[in-house]
């Protein structure tokens, strides 16, 4: 089992439209905050993966599920772990959770061409 990471997200004005409500899109927004911040955790970031792997992560898929919209002044908290790894991929899962403990889900596939990158996340995530 993978470690779990968390990161909080406060809705803001500039995410919604003129109903308060939390424009679509926005949500691969937080989610990708939310991945980058686990790279940190782990102690890598993408210009270290660029740098020192001489690779990058590429999103290969992207599939979400939107149960309820989050609203302007929400605080949300995206919860994410990395459901398996292969030679050449990993796979993540993303939960968003708002203040109603509803949640929306992600699920993404990144391609990585560094196998010393992968092997890397197997052992810190």
């Amino acid at each position: 089992m993978h470690k779990t990471f968390s990161h909080n997200v406060k809705i803001y004005y500039e995410d919604t439209d003129s109903g308060g409500v939390v424009y679509y899109a926005n949500y691969l927004k937080y989610f990708e905050r939310a991945r980058t911040e686990a790279l940190l955790t782990i102690g890598l970031s993408n210009l270290k993966i660029k740098d020192e792997f001489n690779s990058l992560i590429i999103v290969k898929s992207c599939n979400i599920e939107y149960k309820k919209s989050a609203y302007l002044e929400d605080n949300l908290i995206i919860k994410s772990f990395i459901s398996s790894l292969s030679k050449t991929s990993l796979c993540s899962r993303v939960s968003l959770f708002g203040i109603a403990n509803t949640s929306s889900h992600l699920r993404w596939r990144f391609s990585i061409e560094s196998r010393q990158l992968l092997d890397l996340f197997r052992t810190r995530s």
